[in-house]
């Protein structure tokens, strides 16, 4: 009885032409190179994004410079003065260059509500996992502008 389960959902899945999200990629897109300042994790995390995006077969070569910035602000605080509740805000500019033209300047922004820990390793390690999320949505809204240049 397990084997025909295993067997209809294989074919289920095989035959709905499911596929995953991230697996369509533009070959016409090519970041001959990016320039990033700012914010050295958020930096981290978007140089292995655009790392990936080097395809030199590809009819548009683009060079992308960034600025970034993380902020860290207090919503609430507890009665002993112990912050309760952040938001952490990331801000990233994009200036797209073709050709040593600026074709197009995006601003894009994320933000996150969190509760604080008291195990403060827990809590700058939550804050990384936010910043890559946040970094990660605001990578698929540029790649989406991009696409949109060609």
């Amino acid at each position: 009885m397990i084997k025909i389960k295993i067997i209809i959902i294989f074919l289920l899945l095989s035959a709905c032409g499911y596929q995953l999200a991230n697996n369509e990629v533009n070959t016409d897109i090519y970041i001959a190179n990016y320039n990033l300042n700012g914010d050295k994790y958020i930096n981290k995390v978007l140089s292995k994004s655009l790392s990936r995006s080097k395809n030199t077969n590809a009819k548009n070569e683009f060079t992308v410079t960034t600025f970034s910035e993380v902020e860290k602000t207090v919503n609430s605080k507890n009665k002993s003065g112990e912050n309760v509740n952040l938001t952490l805000n990331i801000n990233i500019k994009f200036e797209i260059f073709n050709n040593n033209n600026l074709i197009k300047t995006l601003e894009l922004k994320d933000s996150a509500n969190y509760n604080s820990s008291n195990n403060k390793f827990e809590q700058k390690q939550y804050e990384r996992v936010l910043i890559e999320n946040m970094v990660d949505n605001i990578l698929v809204i540029f790649y989406e502008n991009l696409i949109e240049i060609e």
